[in-house]
């Protein structure tokens, strides 16, 4: 048993809830550019319903969290100590001017989340047993389209990993401000290079620009592998003269291919 947990014990805190503590996991953070943000109010919340938040661990149970945070948790163990469990819980009743606990009210969970100040206020609250503490709270309201959208890009990212493996190459992804760059070889040959935004907002363009790239290399490779030695020449260059999606991917994805053996023996 911890420190800090004898601490809460020799305070008055029930050896019961703290066992429950260490079942308990909070939630993660959610996305929460999916919510338009409403107006700020500071109302009495209930524990039960905050669930989780900014550098609280949905990893850990409250317990851990609670035995793992910085010095801030001894701080708030003191005060209890110096005033009282009672006069502690009761301190957290009245509205915070200076520095009040910040939490988003997310309507499509009906739960609360910490998003700035408070997460060790939080976790000192859930390990004590408080059922309410006055906060900050922010109205977050759910807007489905944008959910449907971020649904929608995570699909398309899948595919675009499913499709590359399947096509036998492998790739590097390196994220520099909010912007993917995704890099595709086949063995050691450099083939391909995108960029992404990671923002689900501000990706479909060269997500589907991506997508449509590949599909047009799969059905030229799928071809071209369909084709006798004697006519895949032939074939390349009425393609490139016929169809101007294909010229492109001809001249370089496919060129690079070759170059690397990709169809050796195929």
């Amino acid at each position: 048993m911890s420190e800090r947990v004898q601490r809460i014990l020799a305070a008055g805190v029930f050896q019961e809830h703290v066992e429950l503590m260490k079942d308990t996991s909070p939630l993660p953070l959610p996305d929460l550019s999916l919510y338009d943000e409403l107006k700020n109010v500071q109302v009495e919340v209930p524990l039960n319903k905050v669930k989780g938040g900014y550098r609280i661990d949905a990893a850990l149970s409250w317990y851990e969290n609670f035995n793992i945070m910085n010095e801030k948790i001894d701080h708030l163990l003191h005060s209890i100590q110096e005033v009282g469990l009672h006069q502690y819980i009761e301190s957290f009743q009245s509205d915070e001017t200076t520095n009040p606990i910040e939490l988003a009210y997310c309507d499509n969970l009906d739960s609360y989340f910490v998003i700035s100040d408070g997460n060790h206020r939080i976790t000192v609250a859930k390990m004590i047993g408080m059922k309410t503490i006055k906060a900050k709270v922010c109205l977050h309201k759910f807007i489905k389209d944008r959910a449907d959208l971020k649904s929608e890009f995570n699909c398309k990212r899948k595919k675009l990993k499913e499709k590359i493996e399947m096509l036998g190459f492998w790739h590097e992804c390196k994220n520099r401000d909010n912007i993917n760059e995704i890099n595709i070889y086949f063995k050691k040959q450099h083939i391909a290079y995108f960029i992404i935004p990671s923002e689900y907002r501000f990706s479909e363009g060269e997500l589907n620009e991506a997508l449509q790239l590949l599909n047009n290399l799969e059905k030229l490779i799928a071809l071209y592998r369909s084709l006798p030695m004697i006519l895949r020449r032939v074939f390349l260059l009425y393609i490139k003269r016929t169809d101007p999606n294909c010229k492109s991917i001809i001249e370089n994805e496919f060129a690079l291919l070759l170059k690397a053996g990709y169809f050796n023996n195929k």
